[in-house]
């Protein structure tokens, strides 16, 4: 499902995004969903790594070694 939202842009704003979308063969929609995905994305990923580094913080969470990682993923030895 989906749905319809309209808001007004500055002409500078809209002039970049028709601009990208023609540079792209998009449709100005695709560019505007396109950008918004990935901010949402990087909103939460910074959301997800502030909570982390609270956790780490307070002692309720720690850092693993990457090297203890590895072992653990790929089974590998030293």
């Amino acid at each position: 499902m989906s749905k319809v939202l309209s808001f007004q842009l500055p002409d500078v704003l809209y002039d970049a995004i028709e601009q990208i979308a023609k540079a792209k063969d998009r449709s100005k929609a695709y560019i505007v969903r396109d950008f918004l995905e990935e901010a949402l994305y990087d909103q939460y990923a910074y959301k997800v790594a502030e909570q982390a580094a609270k956790e780490i913080e307070e002692g309720k969470a720690r850092l693993i070694p990457w090297e203890e990682v590895r072992k653990t993923l790929y089974d590998v030895e030293d």
